[in-house]
């Protein structure tokens, strides 16, 4: 490896420590004080290698998907769902590219490779990967609902919020089911909501992704 290839594995291992401070955009507008990007990544990869290992399919590979699957937000930011009906940004893939362009080649096409695979969501890998992505979004608001901020109001589905589609296996359905504080649906907390009714969302199947 030459100094160049060396020095370009080192940048893009810089610019990825960006993401344990940029924070997740789509909370603030619901008026939490939200986690990092890469605390949802690292999450998405631990329930992305435990339902890969449940479906059969490569453990490790779906982590790297979910580790990989918002790097581009060191250069795009975290654009929240409102914001898309405004804003244009390059696409995964592209930004990948530009991100990785000096580093050595064989590290370059692996990350490459691994991003083209999540966003074209044709691989089982990728299919657990993105559907580790949702949960993980699902399980960080049940923990935001059980925290202490009720006097600044209620963390019930705001006016921009949209259903998550999830593939519909009941492996999933049993991870919602089963995570701490969950409720059955007809049990709603104080605000008049309760996980069966963002589980109700997440699985819906009547919006596209």
């Amino acid at each position: 490896m030459t100094d160049a290839d060396a020095a370009g594995a080192m940048s893009f291992i810089f610019e990825a420590g960006m993401l344990k401070r940029a924070k997740r955009t789509g909370w603030w507008i619901a008026g939490q004080d939200p986690e990092s990007i890469a605390e949802h990544s690292f999450r998405a990869a631990i329930i992305g290698t435990g339902l890969a290992a449940m479906e059969g399919v490569d453990p490790a590979r779906v982590a790297l998907l979910c580790l990989l699957h918002d790097t581009q937000e060191t250069r795009v930011g975290d654009i929240p769902h409102i914001s898309r009906r405004y804003l244009e940004a390059a696409d995964n893939q592209t930004v990948t590219v530009d991100q990785v362009s000096a580093c050595p080649p064989a590290v370059a096409e692996s990350i490459v490779s691994a991003v083209a695979e999540y966003e074209a969501g044709a691989t089982m890998e990728a299919v657990v990967a993105r559907d580790a992505d949702k949960l993980e979004c699902l399980f960080q608001a049940v923990e935001y609902r059980h925290q202490p901020r009720c006097s600044r109001g209620s963390t019930r589905v705001g006016p921009h919020s949209r259903p998550i589609p999830l593939t519909v296996w009941p492996m999933r359905r049993s991870l919602v089911n089963h995570w701490p504080g969950s409720r059955p649906s007809n049990s709603p907390d104080e605000h008049g909501w309760n996980t069966g009714t963002v589980a109700c969302c997440l699985f819906s199947q009547e919006v596209q992704p």
